[in-house]
C-alpha cells in the first residue's frame, strides 16, 4: 500500500486553492475581474478609488500589477451599506 503525496494546488487568479492541511489560499482578482463583479463600476472609477485610498484594499506585487483579494472586495462593498437615503 503506497502513500499518496498531498500537494498544494495554487491558482491565484482563477480560484481558491486547497492546501494539504485543508486551509484555503485567497483568490486574487485583476481590476477587470473586480469591475465585472460590481455592476456600474468602471476601470477608471476603480483606479480613482485606489488613488484616493477609498476603495477595496489592493496588492501591488510588481509596479504594473494590481490585485485584489475577493474577500477584500466583498468586505468593501458590504461596508458601504446604507440604511436610508441621507
Amino acid at each position: 500500500m503506497g502513500f499518496r503525496r498531498m500537494s498544494t494546488r495554487c491558482d491565484p487568479i482563477g480560484g481558491l486553492a486547497h492546501a494539504s492541511e485543508g486551509s484555503f489560499m485567497p483568490r486574487y482578482l485583476t481590476p477587470d475581474q473586480v469591475i465585472a463583479m460590481l455592476p456600474g463600476l468602471s476601470r477608471g472609477q476603480l483606479a480613482q478609488l485606489r488613488y484616493r485610498g477609498t476603495g477595496p484594499t489592493y496588492r501591488k506585487p510588481t509596479p504594473k500589477t494590481v490585485l485584489y483579494r475577493d474577500t477584500d472586495v466583498i468586505e468593501w462593498v458590504e461596508s458601504t451599506a446604507m440604511l436610508d437615503t441621507r
